[in-house]
C-alpha cells in the first residue's frame, strides 16, 4: 500500500525513481526494489524508462491506480467508523489540533525530515 500510495500522490503520471521512492518511504532503496519486484509481478507497477534516461522510474499501472484508490477509500471508511464516537464538535477540534501539529512538525523536521540538527526527531 505505502508504494502504491506514495506513487500516487506525486500525481500524474504517478511516476518516481527509486531513489524518490525510498526517500519517500523512509525505507532503503534495496528495500524499494524488492517492494517493486514483487509490484511489478502482480501487476500494480511496471519500470519505465524515459526518453534520453537511462534510469528506469516506477509507474502505476491501471490495476495499480485502482487498487490505490480503493484501499484508500477503505481506509478513510475505517477511519470514518474509528471517529464516529467522538461528537461533531470534537472531530472538529481534533481536526484542527492534527493540522497545526502537522504544521509544526514540518517547521521543524523541514521538507527533507530532518531538522537542524540532522537528526530525525531532534528537539530544540
Amino acid at each position: 500500500m505505502d508504494l502504491l500510495s506514495t506513487l500516487r500522490r506525486g500525481g500524474e503520471p504517478y511516476r518516481m525513481s527509486s531513489g524518490d521512492l525510498a526517500k519517500a518511504s523512509l525505507i532503503t532503496k534495496g528495500a524499494i526494489t524488492q517492494r517493486v519486484d514483487r509490484a511489478v509481478a502482480q501487476g500494480l507497477v511496471r519500470r519505465v524508462t524515459p526518453p534520453g534516461r537511462k534510469v528506469a522510474e516506477i509507474e502505476l499501472t491501471d490495476r495499480g491506480l485502482q487498487i490505490s484508490d480503493e484501499l484508500v477509500e477503505a481506509v478513510l471508511r475505517h477511519e470514518d467508523a474509528l471517529l464516529a464516537g467522538l461528537p461533531q464538535r470534537e472531530r472538529t477540534e481534533l481536526s484542527r489540533s492534527l493540522r497545526h501539529l502537522l504544521g509544526h512538525l514540518h517547521e521543524v523536521l523541514g521538507t527533507e525530515g530532518e531538522s537542524a540538527s540532522g537528526q530525525v526527531g531532534y528537539r530544540d
